[in-house]
């Protein structure tokens, strides 16, 4: 009591624990030699260790010999925090002693366990931990059964937003960091106001931007940094469940939360789980709900409201509610009442370059250098479409252009259907006349009536029922519902290559591309059409014509169209790999380049950002014109400034000629390389040029 040393002799000591009712379960003796006996004496029992176990303890760890002070607490800390995980004494010295082993440390061999349980279990362990470890491996929160762990930013917004300003924080690249970095800042805040008020996220993504692969990733960060003192337990929700437990005792969410721990935790008891969720232990949950998507508007509405008044009766546990932006609406949000916003970003270039190259895999390089080399990246900067085309690169497979990729995507989503004979079809048909009356409308959200009416005109005369239809197309996740009143198409991409499909099927299909052509001298025109016009040269059988439309009677020293005809040349030519369509347009892409040169020049056109955007256009055409052009603008002083003197292009501009001749160097040495064995005279100098080309390139 005074702090005084007190000494007690082993008989003492042994005689006072035995005598005692409530014997400990365990005793670690950390002092030298405390197993031993005395040599001369045989009995087994001698040693104070030893003669605890007879005296009734079921367990004790001595040392045999001398041990570093150092060295036995960090023993025992080990032994300690595995024993309280798990509650097997044998395996938690085990544990404890394996880091001295590996070290090669002498003292590893010191400590030895006596024992009398047979099973080695001397407490329960902590059943948190059990939990976890369970989630680990769990196929709900495996990370390898993520559909792709791709680096994803957010944009982060205290309070509520609508969905008009969400929508556009989305597609529009702003201040961003990393979401799991984002995320546990929030919860650390949470944490620092000693969990008194309440933390509700917003996880906001639109389809397809890997919000559910995003909750896993939370999960896992959750269950593999697991604090002793202040555990954090996961708890994926699936509120897409929510309406099954309506009628569930205790409200239909706690019900749902329950049965979902359950699934994890068989013996978990109801009121085990009351205990935890009104903070009667050091338990702290993070719950990430699911799946609001999927349910109506007024089913939505109740699950919030739910989640809402879960956060602000337990504010001591983390909340976090994935949601497309098109379901924040006021009404749902004031009753939400958020206190944070994570708003998802796009995939960018130098995202995706460097998540392939960290890989490493030749998968993976090989899909970059494909990405590169056929200009895909930014259909690539959706993540279900970059999972989509990872996994086919994976099985050997690459992408042509971005025509096949959602030629692709939309055949498997309507081989889904399995409702009525000939169904496939007209499913098809109807959602490429949905997309042409959405994208002539200029509309990306139209109401499930005016749907509907489209439905019915394709129908025609036909027997079948429209709302069967309209649910399979809504299952084939091509189509989605918003609300109970609106529809819209999963993605923009996907309605601009179904509109493109439609035209490119039509019979007067160059007459409505002249009436498309004829309005793009307005930029918002153009910007709407863009992604249409470029899957239809892809899908044409003469895709000369739709170039020529977009160039005829437009200035290409001036208009925006010539960066639109580039996009276009590059799909219809497959990346420029396609020989056959390069022959028809020949003629054209030298007009093309020449403008493009022309527009380089600072006088014709004094914006760094475009000239920077004309180097990469040309770059990409590869064109024989567009590369000797590139290679003098990287190398030789080409403008005169204002003494008349001749100086170098902007570093800004001379670094994007650079690198684009830098991803064309291999392709051109190797076709360089060709031609000479193809030649018989000129044979050397081509070898020479090729060897030029490839040491430029390293």
């Amino acid at each position: 009591e005074d702090g005084l040393l007190e000494l007690v002799a082993d008989d003492d000591f042994v005689n006072l624990l035995a005598a005692g009712a409530d014997k400990p379960h365990l005793l670690m003796l950390s002092a030298c030699e405390t197993a031993q006996r005395m040599q001369e004496d045989t009995h087994p029992f001698v040693g104070l260790g030893p003669r605890l176990i007879e005296a009734g303890i079921p367990a004790v760890v001595a040392m045999q010999e001398l041990v570093p002070v150092k060295t036995a607490h960090e023993l025992v800390r080990v032994f300690a925090a595995q024993l309280a995980r798990h509650g097997l004494v044998d395996r938690a010295l085990s544990e404890a002693r394996l880091p001295l082993y590996s070290q090669e440390n002498e003292a590893w061999s010191v400590p030895v366990l006596f024992m009398r349980t047979s099973t080695g279990r001397i407490a329960l362990g902590n059943p948190v931990h059990e939990i976890l470890q369970r989630i680990r491996a769990s196929g709900v929160y495996a990370r390898e059964n993520l559909m792709l762990p791709l680096p994803i930013d957010v944009v982060h917004v205290l309070g509520m937003e609508d969905a008009t300003n969400l929508r556009q924080l989305s597609q529009e690249q702003a201040a961003a960091r990393k979401l799991l970095e984002a995320a546990t800042e929030i919860f650390e805040r949470h944490e620092n106001q000693e969990r008194r008020r309440r933390t509700l996220v917003m996880l906001v993504g639109e389809r397809g931007s890997a919000k559910s692969t995003q909750l896993r990733e939370l999960a896992q960060d959750a269950a593999l940094f697991y604090e002793m003192d202040r555990p954090v337990l996961p708890v994926i929700i699936d509120l897409s469940n929510f309406p099954f437990a309506a009628s569930a005792q205790g409200g239909p969410l706690q019900f749902l939360i329950f049965q979902t721990l359950a699934a994890i935790w068989p013996d978990l008891q109801a009121n085990q789980f009351e205990a935890m969720l009104t903070g009667r232990s050091s338990l702290t949950f993070r719950f990430l709900f699911d799946g609001s998507d999927d349910l109506t508007a007024e089913q939505r509405f109740e699950a919030w409201q739910r989640v809402s008044l879960l956060a602000t009766r337990y504010p001591h546990h983390e909340y976090l509610l994935a949601s497309d932006p098109d379901h924040l609406d006021r009404r749902n949000l004031t009753r939400l009442r958020p206190t944070d916003m994570l708003v998802m970003q796009p995939l960018l270039q130098p995202q995706i370059k460097q998540f392939l190259e960290q890989s490493g895999t030749e998968n993976d390089l090989k899909l970059l250098s494909h990405l590169q080399r056929h200009h895909l990246f930014d259909l690539v900067e959706i993540p279900w479409l970059m999972a989509r085309i990872w996994g086919q690169a994976k099985e050997g497979t690459l992408p042509e252009s971005r025509t096949t990729v959602l030629t692709d995507l939309v055949e498997e989503a309507l081989s889904s259907i399995k409702w009525l004979p000939g169904m496939r079809t007209r499913a098809r048909i109807t959602l490429q006349a949905l997309a042409w009356h959405m994208q002539e409308g200029q509309a990306n959200l139209i109401s499930v009536d005016e749907a509907f009416r489209v439905l019915r005109d394709v129908r025609g005369d036909r027997d079948y029922p429209l709302e069967g239809l309209f649910a399979n197309l809504v299952n084939t996740e091509l189509l989605a519902r918003v609300g109970d009143d609106m529809v819209r198409f999963t993605n923009p991409q996907v309605q601009a290559y179904l509109c493109a499909r439609e035209i490119a099927e039509s019979e007067q299909w160059e007459t409505i591309l002249e009436d498309i052509t004829a309005t793009l001298g307005r930029l918002g025109r153009l910007r709407w059409w863009s992604a249409t016009l470029v899957y239809l040269a892809g899908l044409l059988e003469r895709p000369r014509i739709l170039v020529d439309n977009i160039v005829y009677g437009v200035n290409l020293l001036q208009s925006e169209q010539i960066f639109l005809a580039v996009r276009c040349i590059l799909e219809m030519t497959k990346g420029g790999t396609d020989v056959a369509a390069w022959s028809q347009i020949d003629g054209l892409a030298d007009q093309i380049i020449d403008g493009l040169i022309w527009r380089l020049n600072r006088g014709n056109e004094p914006n760094i950002g475009r000239r920077i955007r004309i180097v990469e256009a040309l770059g990409q055409m590869r064109h024989g014109n567009g590369v000797a052009y590139l290679s003098r603008l990287a190398n030789l002083k080409l403008r005169r400034n204002s003494r008349g003197d001749l100086e170098y292009e902007p570093s800004y501009v001379r670094m994007a000629a650079t690198v684009s001749l830098h991803r064309q160097m291999p392709e051109v040495a190797r076709a360089v390389r060709s031609l000479a064995e193809e030649m018989s005279g000129d044979a050397p100098a081509y070898e020479m040029l090729a060897d030029v080309l490839a040491a430029w390139h390293e």
